[in-house]
């Protein structure tokens, strides 16, 4: 999306908003996790085939995501990648359960610049200065990152080392990585896999953290309730499940409908 394009259509969220022009005029609209931009944004017209409309993409955290939708931001799909977020709109009967549904999984991974010397594993942030995680109330990375952390004992030493930096996002937790502005981050593998400048060092267990999911579900109140529908359809096909799984993600097909 060119700068033209996303200031004009700031403008018209604006409007939708405050009731100037009807929601149904705009382009069908998600908002999703931006770890998961690089694939929607290249499957975005075999999507917007699919659903009938043009999509206008909002990335971001999806702890900050689910607070606008929860507050009335015109969304039509919500994808987070947590199951969390998504359960927290399902109790405000923002979705509902039967319009929710797991897309992908992944895993988190330690990372760190290439040209660094080599960490040994998790028990290596000890002996680094920075280290960049996603805000773990907002990011669910972040969250996965804590839980990690706490899990291997590591958590109250750093935080009381002060080594702990705090990311709005986990792009951003990339980017601090790639410039070498921190020593180490802990992001999604899939965002390890599509760095240029940062190295892989350790893989979390998944018995450390949550289970890392996307969870797609359609907003109650959005006005393209039909398109977005189809559109959630859309992420199971196979031009989308052969970008997630290039992009190093792995395919769940299952429902993720809160438990009773």
């Amino acid at each position: 999306m060119n700068k033209r394009h996303l200031a004009l259509r700031q403008i018209l969220m604006i409007m939708v908003v405050q009731g100037w022009v009807s929601h149904a005029w705009a382009d069908i609209t998600v908002s999703a996790a931006i770890s998961l931009a690089g694939v929607l944004e290249k499957v975005q017209p075999a999507l917007e085939a699919e659903a009938g409309e043009k999509i206008s993409f909002t990335f971001g955290a999806s702890g900050t995501l689910a607070g606008q939708i929860q507050q009335g931001a015109p969304v039509d799909l919500f994808i987070s990648a947590d199951r969390a977020n998504v359960e927290k709109l399902v109790a405000a009967k923002v979705v509902e359960p039967a319009a929710v549904t797991v897309i992908a999984e992944n895993a988190l991974v330690l990372i760190q610049p290439k040209g660094a010397a080599p960490l040994g594993g998790f028990a290596d942030l000890a002996k680094v200065k920075r280290i960049a995680i996603g805000e773990p109330k907002v990011v669910p990375a972040g969250m996965y990152a804590r839980e990690t952390l706490v899990s291997l004992k590591l958590w109250e030493e750093l935080e009381k080392a002060g080594k702990l930096v705090s990311c709005e996002n986990v792009a951003q937790v990339v980017t601090l990585v790639d410039r070498g502005e921190v020593d180490a981050g802990l992001v999604y593998r899939t965002d390890a896999l599509n760095a240029k400048n940062v190295r892989l060092a350790a893989e979390a267990e998944a018995s450390t953290h949550s289970k890392i999911e996307y969870v797609s579900a359609v907003v109650a109140a959005g006005t393209h309730k039909a398109a977005a529908e189809k559109l959630q359809r859309a992420l199971a096909s196979e031009k989308v499940v052969a970008v997630l799984r290039e992009r190093g993600f792995v395919v769940a097909g299952k429902s993720a409908a809160p438990e009773k």
